[in-house]
């Protein structure tokens, strides 16, 4: 599997865009644990840990509204280098 230039798996960084995007999504009811393993993060720890990582905020943060202060982004908005919808987030694709 490829790495990105940080040393960070390239498939870890999918899942974490694919979770951001249901995460921000406002017609997304699924509680935060359950995005995670669907993701392939079976403990919600390390989930938050590796989310944070990558966006600079916490699942809860864009769950809520607090870091978004844009409208909802599909992953495939984000992987195309477009800004994250999340004001308070540093992503890779949105640097």
């Amino acid at each position: 599997m490829g790495r990105t230039q940080h040393g960070r798996d390239n498939g870890q960084t999918w899942r974490l865009l694919d979770a951001h995007s249901a995460l921000s999504d406002p017609n997304d009811q699924r509680r935060i644990i359950e995005i995670a393993e669907q993701h392939c993060f079976n403990d919600g720890t390390e989930f938050s840990r590796a989310f944070r990582r990558e966006f600079g905020c916490s699942p809860t943060d864009v769950r809520s509204g607090q870091k978004a202060d844009l409208p909802y982004k599909p992953a495939t908005d984000l992987r195309s280098g477009s800004a994250c919808c999340c004001a308070g987030c540093t992503a890779e694709a949105g640097r």
